[in-house]
């Protein structure tokens, strides 16, 4: 089986999952299902548009799953699953993130799997979170074989995040920087920048917003050097 095959097998498994699963809402005990419309642009595709939908849900009071999936129109199709332990403190929260993460770049037959361990702390007002990740990039082009390159050696990621409101707020706005999201690593000196945002239009109706720019610079695994990507969505929680 080549990396074409094992990619499309990969979002062929999540993608059905996450559209069944729901945002990424830390605290939440409900099933949580949200969907964004996406604009962005970059040096390398220009403008573009997607879809993404998110799922989170709970399973146990110390363990949830995370599912997303995203669409976009410069033929990047994205899907990525994570399993969380978390356990309560006196004061905030822990948890610790494993995530199978799948890309497939039909522009420059290229695709990417990734695999992540990160551990987080979180309290109302901030929240940090660091780990370790591995890509594996995969040639699908026609004459390559679906031949496969490993990236040495392991990198960092890591994610730190502010809110100005507690997190159970009816509102909020937040931001911060990261060198990975739902869908792209990059490498730890390539960091993004964001800021995001909710507003609790009833207890079961979220709408939610986010921006993220990346930096220029050099040594993106795909090539991106600049970037901005703004979201826009609802989330409903069961």
């Amino acid at each position: 089986m080549n990396g074409k095959h094992i990619i499309t097998a990969v979002l062929a498994l999540f993608l059905p999952f996450g559209a069944q699963l729901a945002a990424q809402t830390y605290g939440s005990d409900r099933y949580n299902v949200s969907a964004y419309a996406n604009y962005g642009y970059n040096t390398s595709w220009k403008n573009y548009g997607g879809l993404d939908v998110r799922g989170f849900l709970p399973l146990a009071k110390h363990f949830e799953m995370i599912a997303n999936a995203e669409m976009l129109t410069s033929g990047v199709f994205s899907a990525s699953v994570t399993a969380r332990p978390k356990f309560k403190l006196p004061v905030g929260e822990i948890f610790i993130d494993g995530t199978v993460n799948a890309r497939s770049l039909f522009r420059y037959s290229t695709a990417e799997l990734v695999l992540a361990a990160s551990a987080g702390y979180r309290m109302d007002y901030i929240s940090v979170q660091a780990g370790l990740f591995y890509r594996g990039i995969f040639d699908t082009g026609k004459s390559s074989g679906g031949s496969y390159v490993g990236e040495k050696p392991i990198d960092a990621v890591y994610r730190v995040a502010f809110n100005v409101r507690p997190i159970s707020s009816r509102w909020n706005v937040g931001g911060g920087i990261t060198n990975f999201d739902e869908y792209e690593y990059e490498r730890m000196w390539q960091p993004m920048f964001f800021i995001d945002g909710h507003y609790d239009l009833n207890d079961r109706l979220t709408v939610l917003s986010c921006i993220k720019v990346k930096q220029a610079g050099m040594f993106h695994q795909i090539v991106s050097f600049y970037g901005i990507d703004v979201k826009c969505g609802v989330s409903y929680r069961f």
